[in-house]
């Protein structure tokens, strides 16, 4: 059942926060647009990137998603995990598909593809905003995908 709210609430949403990791072990965090398949983001990129150099290096990502409610005056819910990530040419096919729009071949970029690995965590995903405000112990949850 909460797999399958992530799953929505990934889809419907396009703005994540993506973090990777530079050859000297510093983090480089930035927000992108991303287009959703499931529980795998696809985020297109420049060439030349400061995240496409750290990927080329090191694949582990971690991602953060916010959800926010209706009302903007209430912190939003949170989907965060890490995950793999591969650089993917332009021309991918399923990359183009879920991008919604034709990308021209002339764009100098790549896409990225990043898969969740084993766990998602999420903060008030699952329930409501009077029971998250009474309970906000019980907000956090953890779900292993397989």
């Amino acid at each position: 059942m909460l797999l399958k709210e992530i799953k929505k609430l990934i889809k419907k949403n396009s703005f994540c926060v993506l973090s990777t990791i530079s050859s000297e072990g510093k983090p480089h965090t930035v927000g992108m647009i991303y287009y959703a398949r499931g529980l795998d983001i696809y985020i297109l990129t420049g060439r030349q990137t400061k995240k496409v150099q750290n990927i080329s290096i090191n694949p582990q990502v971690a991602v953060v998603i916010q959800v926010p409610y209706i009302f903007r005056f209430i912190p939003p819910r949170v989907i965060q995990f890490q995950g793999r990530a591969e650089i993917l040419p332009i021309t991918d096919p399923t990359a183009n598909k879920v991008y919604k729009w034709r990308i021209p071949q002339e764009v100098d970029g790549y896409f990225i593809h990043i898969q969740p690995e084993r766990k998602i965590w999420t903060h008030g995903i699952g329930m409501s905003m009077i029971k998250r405000a009474r309970h906000p112990e019980k907000a956090e949850r953890t779900i292993t995908i397989t």
